[in-house]
């Protein structure tokens, strides 16, 4: 019997987040929309999850959203993560015109500025990165990881590697369609962030990592040094 409940919720689990990110994608900037703020997202990435989880057997308490714990190895990570965003700022400000040039879809960096764009894409990205650390790093991945924990016995290293695969596989598939040098450096960029919040009992040193990657971007796509 509890095999059976614990193989439904896993499934429920799994479905609703794939709805969440497809309905997010397709109708975010129809409903629930106000200016560049898409509380459509909001709604299905934060809210129904934490009325949906407690339905299904799964503890708010196992989403990481406690404070962090930091020791050797994910103090070490993060160092490397932050060296990583100052080469990263370097690249995209001296020599990622060719890449950037998808999002500045010919326009010119005093019009991008006129306009507002660099405002604008972080109200934008505040919406929607909220809303997509906490369904994948928080309900998805604290939720497959209780789920074979706690129903279905699986040894602690396997339970891991799954629940970090199947983040990495949902968040690959929405960044297949992006220019081919931000698809393939997320896959590392993934399983490091959710790495990262099971070492940490938390998300929020992902969420801030993930934030300060958007800044990164939106200012050099949109203000430039």
């Amino acid at each position: 019997m509890q095999d059976s409940w614990s193989a439904k919720a896993l499934a429920i689990l799994i479905i609703y987040a794939l709805f969440a990110q497809l309905i997010g994608y397709y109708f975010s900037a129809e409903w629930l929309r106000e200016g560049d703020f898409r509380g459509l997202w909001v709604l299905v990435r934060i809210v129904i999850p934490l009325v949906l989880l407690p339905l299904i057997g799964i503890p708010l308490s196992k989403l990481f959203l406690g404070m962090p714990r930091f020791d050797r190895g994910s103090l070490f990570a993060t160092g490397i993560s932050i060296a990583v965003l100052a080469l990263l700022f370097v690249y995209l400000n001296g020599f990622g015109d060719d890449y950037l040039s998808h999002y500045r879809r010919g326009q010119g960096l005093e019009q991008l500025r006129a306009q507002g764009r660099f405002g604008q894409f972080m109200v934008f990205t505040l919406s929607t990165m909220t809303g997509w650390e906490f369904l994948h790093r928080g309900v998805l991945l604290g939720g497959v990881l209780y789920c074979l924990r706690q129903y279905m016995d699986t040894p602690e290293k396997t339970a891991i590697v799954v629940a970090v695969l199947v983040v990495c596989i949902f968040e690959v598939l929405f960044h297949i369609k992006k220019p081919m040098y931000e698809s393939f450096p997320f896959i590392p960029a993934s399983i490091l962030l959710s790495w990262l919040t099971i070492r940490t009992g938390s998300l929020w040193p992902a969420m801030l990592l993930h934030f300060s990657i958007e800044l990164n971007f939106a200012f050099a796509a949109y203000v430039g040094l």
